[in-house]
């Protein structure tokens, strides 16, 4: 049997997702959270990876790390989790 959410479990999980982790991400990334998320698709990481500039052949994940350090990549990862199950690991 597929795991899947529904519509309003879905834009539930990101809704949690996002007040849980606001001041957290505002505090490492310096800006909102709110930016970065869309209601339904979640955490944009298109628009995370502009924001975030990585160098030619450097993923999202190695800027985020280079950048702002384990903490900051370990709440990305929580948030793109809690997207999908509605809770913090």
């Amino acid at each position: 049997m597929e795991n899947t959410i529904g519509f309003k479990e879905l834009v539930s999980n990101n809704r949690t997702a996002r007040e849980l982790n606001a001041q957290a991400f505002e505090r490492i990334f310096k800006t909102s959270l709110h930016r970065f998320m869309h209601p339904l698709f979640g955490l944009d990481v298109v628009k995370l990876d502009e924001f975030i500039s990585p160098f030619e052949n450097e993923s999202t994940s190695q800027a985020i790390s280079r950048k702002y350090g384990g903490e900051a990549l370990t709440l990305v990862k929580m948030i793109m989790d809690m997207e999908l199950s509605g809770t913090a690991p």
